[in-house]
């Protein structure tokens, strides 16, 4: 999921975690294993919220 071009990194926040939360209830009415779903909510979670300020940092230390 990609952040478009007008939205705030706090808009794609809300909607990536909206995103994952739907993937995680689907999961959760096929029946998968609770530990198993959060586990991967939380992982998946935290790559997304990671990956555009390490983006950042890369870059800032190329600039330099």
């Amino acid at each position: 999921m990609r952040k478009k071009q007008n939205e705030t990194y706090e808009q794609w926040l809300l909607s990536a975690k909206d995103i994952e939360l739907k993937r995680a209830l689907s999961d959760l009415a096929l029946g998968q294993d609770v530990n198993s779903i959060l586990e991967q909510l939380s992982e998946r979670l935290l790559k997304k919220i990671l990956h555009p300020l390490i983006i950042e940092l890369k870059n800032r230390s190329l600039d330099k």
